[in-house]
């Protein structure tokens, strides 16, 4: 084998780690069994016979679908997409048993020279895609080590793209975030300037790989040569016990995932097995993907203080795909920052001074964790977007990161990406990265207060209110089409959704508890979130503006202040 080149490149993350540690334990994967390891030279030699696989099949340069079930072997294709110069494009295995609307609008989109599996999803993946595309035959591969003794590492270029990372989303109109090499680089520096893990850590992570966080997770152990403890992420949701045990047996002291995890967690957990835990060690315990609630955190650390956990390892972040994934974070062993502000100055919007509540002088507050500073190379502003006009500190406006995390844009979306990738300053500073998201800077520190745009994020997930209302119209015959709402509201446990929808016709409490089961159920079956509130309205009495659009902002204000109109039935 021939290794060229300099270490630039996404591939270089695991010939270095070869180097460095070629026996030492990489990953490890806890199934039900016993558990599956490869040490870093195993993972270097896969990788470089799945690698010389893709390069005789000509593939290099092109696009290749992953479509894994959690496990090892998503991580040895994508390294071998990295050492064969193909741009891997993580997908969720879809389901036989539904429709697969998003997988199919991601595989259109992307368009992929092959789909890359494991041996049990290779026929059923191939049967679901000739039924779908029988006139456009797309390569269903399980690849298998391949002897080549003149393979050579590519020279690629750090701009080339390395990812497309799909947003998990609108079905309608998928958007793949293109990452390149640099943009997967610089993010990982960013990440271990704020984390500082080093070859001795180990990180314990349940988030799947097709996720941004999960997928840079797992690929920040690759970059500082730590063993890395990977658990399915439904077995995580059956059993989230399997987090916390593994986290003391393991002795790891990185690990982290959205707000939802750790309520889960401390709510499924027994006395007994509390007892028998160690957290000691765990000294980054990252919290992002969704709102950072202050009271989840308390709780969790509160229920785990005995076991040795300390409220310091609470390590609150702010990110993105478009910014390959971290924005911004803290820094190890200190307190997370969690300030009281006056409600109203939050909810003023773009341009208001925020202020810190005041017992004497304000009746409501919210609490806001900190998601901490920007790092080395790369900048953070508030901006009005109307005016680009750069905000002083206190002042809401929308949160503009930029810097060589920024990825070049979305893949085969030109006009999209001009206006999301590239944002300048009302003064010519840029390009910025628009995010949407409404937030403010207080002493450097980076609060976010919500979105500025409709998005929905549960559990992590996004979700696109046009695709749930969408859906909801053939929800039942008395579900008005083109008449709902889809939105979240805040509670101490996450993000819950909220649904509003017009009725047909007056209902009897039997048929209107009917119709609201149905709304439920097809949101579980279709979309996989469960909703938590159902409002039934009265046939145009859902708000809307003069054009016809759905003012989501004000059903959101109505519900929670109660003055719900033409409602006949909430459930």
């Amino acid at each position: 084998m021939i290794l060229n080149g300099t270490r630039h490149r996404a591939f270089d993350l695991l010939t270095q780690a070869r180097l460095d540690r070629p026996q030492h334990p990489a990953f490890t994967f806890l199934s039900e069994g016993a558990p599956a390891s490869l040490s870093w030279q195993a993972l270097h030699q896969k990788a470089l016979g799945m690698a010389a696989e893709l390069t005789r099949r000509g593939l290099s340069g092109q696009r290749a679908l992953l479509v894994f079930k959690p496990g090892l072997d998503f991580i040895q294709n994508l390294f071998a997409c990295f050492y064969a110069n193909v741009v891997a494009v993580p997908v969720y295995p879809p389901r036989l048993s539904t429709n697969n609307d998003l997988f199919f609008a991601v595989l259109d989109d992307a368009e992929p020279a092959v789909v890359l599996t494991e041996s049990s999803l290779k026929w059923p993946l191939r049967a679901l895609l000739m039924s779908r595309f029988p006139k456009k035959f797309r390569p269903v591969l399980e690849l298998k080590e391949c002897k080549s003794s003149d393979f050579s590492l590519p020279n690629r270029q750090p701009d080339a793209p390395a990812l497309i990372q799909y947003t998990s989303g609108s079905t309608s109109t998928p958007r793949g975030v293109v990452i390149s090499e640099s943009n997967i680089l610089s993010n990982l520096k960013l990440i271990h300037e704020g984390a500082g893990q080093g070859p001795e850590s180990v990180g314990i992570h349940w988030l799947p790989m097709y996720h941004d966080m999960g997928l840079m997770s797992m690929l920040y152990s690759v970059y500082r040569s730590f063993h890395c403890v990977l658990l399915s992420p439904l077995d995580f949701i059956r059993r989230p016990q399997k987090w916390l045990r593994a986290l003391s047996d393991y002795r790891a002291d990185f690990s982290g995932g959205p707000t939802f995890g750790y309520l889960l967690a401390e709510k499924r957990m027994k006395p007994e097995e509390v007892e028998t835990l160690d957290l000691s060690n765990w000294k980054i315990a990252y919290v992002g993907a969704e709102k950072v609630h202050a009271g989840a955190l308390r709780k969790f650390a509160a229920r785990f203080a005995p076991c040795g956990f300390s409220p310091t390892a609470f390590y609150p972040c702010y990110g993105l795909a478009e910014h390959t994934v971290a924005v911004s974070g803290g820094r190890p062993d200190q307190d997370y920052v969690c300030t009281a502000f006056e409600e109203h100055s939050l909810a003023a919007g773009v341009g208001s001074e925020v202020q810190l509540f005041d017992p004497r002088l304000h009746q409501r507050s919210v609490e806001l964790v900190g998601c901490g500073t920007s790092k080395t190379n790369h900048q953070l502003l508030i901006v009005d977007p109307e005016t680009r006009q750069v905000l002083p500190q206190g002042v809401l406006g929308e949160i503009w990161p930029g810097g060589p995390s920024v990825a070049a844009g979305y893949w085969k979306k030109d006009a999209q990406t001009e206006a999301v990738f590239q944002a300048h300053t009302a003064d010519g500073r840029g390009p910025f990265l628009h995010t949407g998201d409404l937030g403010f800077l207080l002493d450097q520190e980076l609060f976010v207060v919500g979105r500025l745009k409709d998005l929905i994020i549960i559990k992590g997930r996004n979700l696109y209110p046009e695709d749930l209302e969408l859906t909801l119209s053939s929800a039942h015959p008395e579900c008005r089409a083109g008449c709902s709402a889809a939105f979240s509201v805040d509670s101490e446990e996450g993000e819950k959704l909220v649904i509003f929808q017009e009725v047909r016709a007056p209902l009897d409490t039997a048929t209107a508890e009917t119709v609201a089961q149905s709304i439920r159920e097809i949101l579980a079956r279709e979309h996989s979130v469960a909703a938590d509130s159902v409002i039934l309205l009265k046939a145009h009495s859902l708000p809307k503006t003069s054009s016809g659009k759905v003012r989501r902002s004000l059903c959101r204000t109505l519900f929670l202040q109660k003055k719900i109109t033409g409602n006949i039935h909430i459930s």
